[in-house]
């Protein structure tokens, strides 16, 4: 009897030290693929080279460790354990705070102030963002910043104990004071925000995600439209009415740090609420893009197609999404002054915690272009060659050079420098 349970035992270790192997031939049981983590080694070639420097082995280690089998289960039970056991969170820059409440490294800098650029800094940028405003107002372009409240500045109450107390200079703290000094438009929906505490009746930032909640979202929309309205000076479609859905379990971007924390039991969070907009009749306006991050990415794919003639998202200044084309295109396929002058408005918006990449490197590519001598007379030459060509073009100036007394060559440059100055593409 001893011997057959003893056979048995043997057994079933060999059975369990087997079944990674068993389970990666012949995928015994499904897993759910890990969120934001790709299986993106190959399998090494071997080479003498390779061998006798260790890369062999070394790729080689890295592609079973992401090969085995049950590998994404072991992952999360892995996650779990620091989670439960020592309240630590394995994901990349997740601070767990307090009531299990989900934060960003990189949000905490921002509210509490540890990222701050310095006013030197920041004056500096927001000069350049304000020589690009009076660029663009010549060719009848708007420009506005939006400010956002990152999770930290938005929830602090459940903040890790012991984090320091808010900053006293921060970066939004300078750019919101900089951008009224300098006669910039900006939309600030981190003050918006802490008035809307009052009153929301449904939760405006979930435990599990690092972005405000699809409710929140859906008032910053409307507050941004609201305000294009009155910085273009006009009407603008607008939501006029609005249906609720009160779903126990948050979904979506409600829980997007959860998920990414590959943990076996994900902590849920309390409930929230799930809009659905209708639509005044007025017909979309203007072309619109954005240069923003993640903030933005739900107003722009859930509203800005109804807001918005045309409508962009250059994400994070490295991918441009156009609303109602599948096709991403990156910054090497864009031109860039093209790009710009086919809109009405750029809006520039970030939260807090992007501040201190604020704008991406955008509003200096941009200004550098511009201001490119070589690229500024290439620019002349061309349109110079197209009056030149286009005969009621040059009469028309060929008239207003007789009755100003001035040289043809010098009216005609006179023209150009204006009308490059004015000119939109469509």
């Amino acid at each position: 009897m001893q011997n057959l349970l003893r056979n048995i035992l043997v057994i079933l270790l060999f059975g369990l030290l087997f079944l990674p192997m068993a389970q990666l031939s012949v995928e015994l049981f499904q897993e759910p693929p890990l969120e934001g983590i790709g299986q993106t080694t190959i399998a090494p070639g071997l080479g003498w080279k390779s061998w006798q420097t260790g890369k062999f082995q070394d790729s080689l280690t890295d592609y079973a460790t992401q090969h085995c089998g049950f590998h994404n289960t072991l992952v999360r039970l892995n996650n779990q354990y620091y989670y439960s056991v020592y309240h630590t969170a394995l994901a990349n820059g997740v601070i767990i705070g307090q009531d299990n409440y989900l934060y960003d490294r990189a949000h905490i800098a921002a509210y509490t102030g540890t990222d701050f650029l310095g006013e030197d800094t920041l004056r500096a940028r927001m000069q350049e963002i304000r020589d690009l405003k009076d660029i663009l107002a010549q060719k009848g372009i708007r420009l506005m910043l939006t400010f956002v409240p990152g999770k930290a500045t938005g929830t602090p109450e459940h903040l890790p104990i012991g984090t320091p107390p808010p900053g006293k200079q921060t970066n939004f703290k300078s750019y919101r004071r900089l951008a009224d000094s300098l006669d910039v438009p900006a939309l600030d929906l981190i003050t918006w925000y802490q008035a809307q505490l009052k009153t929301a009746p449904y939760s405006l930032y979930p435990s599990g995600g690092i972005h405000w909640s699809v409710y929140c979202s859906h008032l910053a929309a409307d507050t941004l439209v609201g305000y294009i309205a009155q910085l273009m000076g006009t009407t603008m479609k607008r939501p006029d009415s609005t249906t609720l859905e009160l779903s126990p379990v948050p979904r979506g971007q409600d829980i997007d740090i959860d998920q990414g924390m590959n943990i076996l039991f994900p902590h849920t969070g309390s409930p929230m609420a799930y809009p659905t907009w209708r639509y005044t009749s007025v017909a979309p306006q203007y072309s619109v893009m954005t240069v923003g991050d993640s903030y933005y990415f739900r107003i722009f794919t859930d509203y800005s197609g109804a807001f918005f003639s045309h409508s962009s998202l250059w994400f994070y200044y490295n991918e441009l999404h156009t609303w109602g084309n599948m096709v991403t295109r990156r910054n090497n396929e864009v031109d860039l002054i093209k790009q710009i002058e086919a809109q009405d408005l750029i809006i520039l918006y970030a939260a807090d915690a992007n501040l201190a990449k604020f704008s991406w490197g955008f509003v200096h590519d941009a200004l550098r272009t511009y201001r490119d001598p070589a690229r500024r007379e290439a620019e002349i030459q061309k349109i110079t060659l197209e009056i030149q060509n286009d005969p009621s073009w040059l009469s028309l100036i060929q008239q207003k050079a007789l009755l100003e007394g001035q040289p043809l060559d010098t009216m005609i440059r006179r023209e150009v420098v204006f009308a490059l100055d004015h000119r939109r593409f469509p």
